[in-house]
């Protein structure tokens, strides 16, 4: 389901700890979602682009075009989501 979790993260030299504290979320629900078992929420998915720098297109296979398609910062955009 998302087949480049765990490829973005070796890339990276993280652990999955590592990117779970950076999603606030328990490091076992971050290894569902590497391994598909688990779907990811808007907000984790949107943290996880700009954390590895890439378009959601790229995170779910669509794509091997890495580059993100971003008008703003994540910050800016919780503000427009109202989070």
């Amino acid at each position: 389901m998302y087949p480049r979790l765990k490829e973005l993260r070796l890339e990276n030299g993280w652990t999955q700890k590592e990117v779970a504290d950076h999603l606030g979320c328990h490091v076992g629900t971050y290894g569902c979602y590497e391994r598909g078992k688990t779907d990811i929420p808007t907000v984790s998915m949107m943290k996880l682009t700009y954390l590895y720098d890439v378009s959601l297109h790229y995170i779910l296979g669509l794509t091997d075009d890495r580059t993100p398609h971003r008008s703003c910062t994540f910050e800016e955009w919780r503000e427009q989501i109202g989070f």
